[in-house]
Order: structure tokens, then sequence, then C-alpha cells
């Protein structure tokens, strides 16, 4: 006799009505957070083909990413999403 398996699906997060002023939330990942997911998959796949060339092996990630310095005058949501995109995380992931 085979050993059951069990699986749960989960359902998708429900998201609260979107506000036209978000009280202390960054705005740039509040409105990722609304946006569709296939407009974001799509930005995210122009920006990853941006970076690469299609006969050329990917580029080497730097060892310590966050070792370079974020341009002066630079927005601090500007800087943190270049932070979050060094390190490949939040929906940088896979590029």
């Amino acid at each position: 006799m085979k050993e059951p398996v069990f699986e749960y699906e989960f359902e998708a997060p429900t998201l609260k009505k979107q506000k036209h002023y978000p009280h202390l939330r960054a705005f740039n990942l509040y409105m990722d957070r609304y946006k569709d997911p296939k407009d974001l998959q799509k930005e995210l796949l122009v920006e990853k083909l941006k970076e690469r060339h299609p006969f050329k092996p990917a580029p080497k990630q730097p060892k310590y990413p966050l070792a370079y310095k974020i341009p002066a005058g630079t927005p601090s949501w500007l800087s943190d999403d270049i932070r979050r995109r060094r390190v490949r995380e939040g929906k940088w992931k896979y590029m």
C-alpha cells in the first residue's frame, strides 16, 4: 500500500482596497503590490534582457554587491530599490 500524500492549496492573499494616499508606506512597493502580475513580470523580463546578451554567458555577480556606492543625490526609495536589485531580493529575486 502506498503512503498517502496530503497536499494543501493555499488561497491567493487578499489585498485591501487600494488607497489614493497610503499612510507610511513606500509608494514603489505599494504600487508593485497592486500592479498586475503579468505587467510586473514583463518589466522584470525587459530589465533582465537589458543586462544579458543572448550569445554570451551571464555576467558574474560581484562577491560583495553592496560594496559599490549608490550615486549621491539618489532618492531614498530608488536607493532602496537599487540595493534590493543588487542582492536579488523582493521582486528582483529571479533576475
